[in-house]
Formats: C-alpha cells, sequence, structure tokens
C-alpha cells in the first residue's frame, strides 16, 4: 500500500512540475487574469471618483475584457488628466 501512495504522489507532483514548466496551470492563469482585472476595476473605480462621474455597475465592469477594462481606465485617466489645471498655486 505504501509503494502505490508514494507511486502517485511521485506521479502527482511530475504533474504539477510539467504543467507549470509549460505554463498550462490554468488556475495560475486564472488567477493573474483576475487579478489584472481586478487593478483595472479599481483604477476606473478611483477615476470615476476623482472625475465625479456615476460609478458603473459592477456587472458591466466583471463582464468587460481585459482589453475592455484597459481602454475604459486608458480613457478615463486621460479625461482626468485634461481636466487637471496646468498652473498650480506655489
Amino acid at each position: 500500500m505504501f509503494a502505490f501512495r508514494e507511486f502517485r504522489r511521485r506521479v502527482c507532483v511530475a504533474g504539477d512540475e510539467a504543467r507549470i514548466a509549460d505554463g498550462a496551470d490554468a488556475a495560475g492563469v486564472g488567477l493573474v487574469e483576475g487579478r489584472k482585472a481586478g487593478l483595472l476595476i479599481g483604477q476606473v473605480r478611483l477615476c470615476e471618483e476623482l472625475l465625479a462621474c456615476a460609478p458603473r455597475a459592477e456587472a458591466e465592469l466583471t463582464a468587460m475584457s481585459l482589453d475592455g477594462l484597459r481602454q475604459l481606465a486608458d480613457r478615463l485617466r486621460t479625461e482626468l488628466r485634461q481636466r487637471r489645471p496646468t498652473d498650480s498655486p506655489e
């Protein structure tokens, strides 16, 4: 029984190492994409707050692709820069 458990453990470890080496770890990819999306949604939320706009619905933002979120965040940052005063009182 012990030999079978050890064999199974080694197969699992070898499989995990192979998936990591191939970059095919779907859970890891999903985690990275989720973090990127969360970061972009945070940027969108901050820009909306600074611009005093109505916040978009959470469902709308979570349904967007990473590219869509990136474009939205870029557009809001550009709008924020354009509203910033050019001369600061010092």
